[in-house]
């Protein structure tokens, strides 16, 4: 069966979970774009093909041989494949979390820059020594600093309206 490699693999992860989530959705489009005629980066490699084996269970030597007669042919199939595994998990998909639920603390503070600034605390007070651990501790200061300049420039979600982006002066006054 084409796609057996993947079909093996999404459902051990269902079997596991117990639902397909957004992640198997999204390895099936990236499949889909691998295999797509005249752009793919595996339908342009053929000699990939070389290097295949039989697996039981996986990967079966009549996969193998139809690929090697027709390796567009193959890609195509599986092309389709992944196509229509990719509207099957659509359908019952779940989410699997809530995507704000690791910041979810901080939006729901009263005071969302007070835990932030609880946050660059602790990474002060978590410092490596940097005569032991130099690296540890460079990678520290760079996240105390990204979080600093973070609080202090402030992160805007979208852009400003024009006006306001607009300088007080201009070379003609000058």
């Amino acid at each position: 069966m084409v796609g057996s490699p993947f079909g093996a693999y999404s459902q051990w992860r269902e079997q596991r979970r117990g639902f397909y989530t957004k992640w198997e959705e999204d390895m099936l489009m990236v499949a889909q774009a691998l295999t797509r005629a005249e752009v793919g980066w595996i339908r342009q490699h053929p000699e990939l093909l070389r290097n295949v084996r039989p697996i039981e269970g996986l990967i079966a030597p009549e996969e193998i041989e139809f690929a090697s007669r027709d390796w567009h042919g193959a890609c195509d199939a599986f092309h389709r494949h992944a196509a229509n595994r990719s509207k099957e998990v659509q359908r019952v998909m779940r989410v699997h979390r809530d995507p704000f639920e690791p910041i979810m603390v901080i939006l729901e503070a009263d005071s969302p820059l007070a835990e932030y600034r609880k946050i660059t605390d602790e990474i002060l007070k978590r410092m490596p020594d940097e005569d032991r651990y130099p690296r540890p501790a460079a990678e520290a200061v760079r996240s105390f600093l990204m979080l600093r300049l973070g609080l202090h420039l402030g992160l805007r979600q979208k852009e400003p309206p024009p006006a306001a982006r607009l300088p007080a002066w201009s070379f003609s006054d000058a």
